[in-house]
This record gives structure tokens, sequence and C-alpha cells, in this order.
């Protein structure tokens, strides 16, 4: 049953809502992407709540790094102990009903001890919170897309009331529902706030359809091909390598170098990513440059209305 079901709303349709019409006895595969947060702070009707939320996204991350680079590994990771995946959204990997597995403090310490026991940071190799996605293994879109939500839970949650408003729906009395990341404590807070329940007496989290998508344009297949691949490519040309030999023109197939320096080196595609940007760490700033003006054309990994209507229609019981 999807949300406009349940709240009797049927006169509307996915193309008049802000929100993503979730199905209310199940996930969907979609994931919130924080890039389409700094692409949409102009939007007219929610611009300034996506640049509230990518504000509190970058104190996050900087508190933590912070942290980290000062010696206070114990205290960082206590941050980590209220990170945990919001069931109330209805979205991501989980199958049938909503329950998820969500970031662990466990999880979380070994994304952040890796980033510093491999210098990533220094290195210029991770300069964002996006690069988490690009360069650490174990913890794929899933993983940020759950922490990204646990963070900005409460413009969320205060995005959910206003849609509520907007709709003359009946919000129940205040309850603690989470908690959020405070950008002016740098740090976890329990959100107490007006909610909507679902059938089952379970809070409910709207998610703004702008930010929410099948899948990141910054990931880490797009960034080997258009930028490690390409520059592997022109050095194997151009120092004449065996590999470069092996081809007419000199310059190697994009596959007979992840064969040789992937594959045959044993590295996974991530570690291999971090080999590569350490070497030429201009390959990520270029990434992250060159990323902004596709999302904003044709290109966008944003649904339109019937996309993720029929997207959603997929996954009715």
């Amino acid at each position: 049953m999807r949300f406009s079901e349940y709240f009797k709303l049927t006169q509307y349709n996915q193309r008049s809502f802000d929100f993503v019409d979730v199905l209310l006895n199940t996930d969907v595969l979609l994931f919130v992407d924080p890039l389409r947060m700094q692409i949409e702070k102009k939007d007219i009707k929610n611009g300034l709540l996506f640049q509230e939320c990518n504000n509190v996204l970058d104190d996050f991350f900087s508190t933590i790094l912070d942290l980290y680079t000062n010696n206070k590994k114990i205290e960082a990771k206590k941050k980590f102990d209220n990170s945990h995946e919001i069931n109330y959204t209805h979205i991501g990997y989980s199958t049938g009903k909503s329950s998820g597995n969500g970031n662990t403090p466990e999880i979380l310490g070994r994304v952040f001890d890796n980033i510093i026991d491999q210098r990533l940071i220094e290195d210029n190799v991770i300069n964002t919170l996006f690069d988490l996605n690009i360069f650490i293994d174990d913890f794929g879109k899933d993983h940020f897309s759950d922490l990204v939500v646990s963070i900005i839970l409460k413009q969320l949650s205060d995005f959910t009331i206003q849609q509520a408003q907007e709709y003359k729906l009946i919000l129940e009395e205040e309850r603690e529902i989470g908690q959020y990341w405070d950008i002016n404590e740098h740090n976890w807070k329990v959100l107490r706030s007006k909610v909507l329940l679902d059938q089952s007496g379970k809070p409910i989290i709207l998610l703004p359809k702008k930010i929410t998508v099948k899948d990141y344009f910054y990931k880490p297949e797009k960034y080997i091909s258009d930028k490690v691949l390409v520059w592997r490519q022109n050095y194997h040309k151009d120092h004449e390598t065996d590999l470069s030999k092996l081809f007419k023109n000199g310059i190697p197939s994009k596959k007979s170098i992840r064969n040789l320096e992937v594959k045959e080196e044993g590295l996974t595609l991530k570690e291999y990513l971090i080999k590569m940007t350490k070497k030429n760490p201009n390959l990520i700033k270029e990434f992250h440059t060159g990323i902004i003006n596709p999302l904003l054309g044709t290109k966008s990994n944003v649904l339109t209305d019937k996309e993720l209507t029929d997207y959603i229609n997929m996954y009715r019981k």
C-alpha cells in the first residue's frame, strides 16, 4: 500500500508530491543522494532544506575527522553509537517488512580507521563525505545512504511535518523517533517530533523525491572509467609500455588495463582506485568538478515521476 493510498490522497499522484510516494509495507531499492542536495539547493521550494542538509553533513564529517586527526579516536567512535538505519523511510536493501541492518558503530569505526591508517586525508584521496562510497571497501551505497539519513533525520522530520500540513494530514503527539546530528553542538541529540503513523503504528519519514535515486552517479565504476583508466591509457601510450605495444595505436583498452593492474595484482576495485589516486590526486579533484554538469543535464540520476511510479510499482506485493 502506497503512502497516498493509506492516507486517502488518491486524487493526487507522484507528480503532485514533493516526496516519494513510498510503499508502507516494504522497502524499495532507493537511496538518498547527498550530491543531489548540493545541486538542488537553489530549488525554489526546498532549496533551503537541501542547503541545511548539506551543512549538517559537512559538520558531521569534519567533526569526526578532527577528532581522529587530534588523536581522539575513542571520542570519535562514541559518536558512531547513535548512527543507525532509520526504518521509517521504507527505502534500502531490506526485503519484506522494513527492518534493515544499517550502520553499526563497528562498521563506521572500521571505515574511519581505514581512512586514517591509509592516510587518505593527508594524501588528498578523500576530501568529501561522498568519497567514502568511492574508496572504502564494504561501505557501499546502502551504508552510505543509511548514514546520510541518520545524520539529517531532523531535517527529514521537518520536511515530513511540512508535507503533512500541506495535505491536511493528522499528526500524532510528539514522541522520540531517533537521534540526529546537531550542527551547533557537533554531536547527536534525541529527536522528539510530531509524527505520521503507518498502519502498524510506526512513524513515517518522507523523503524529498529530488534527492532520492536508484543509483549514485558518484560511484567507483564511473570514476575508474571516466578518469582513472583514461589517465592510465595515456600513461601506457606515452611511456611505450609492453602493454601499449600490443595495440596498433599504442593505446591499451580499458579492459586490458583492468586485467593487468587490478585483476593480476590481486586488488579490489577500491584498493586500485586508492593506489592510483595517491599517484595522481588531481584525478579525484577533476572527478569532483566534472560530475556536476552531467547531473544538471540530460544524464541526471533523478527519476521522472513516471519512472519513480513504475519502479515502486514493481515492489507491490
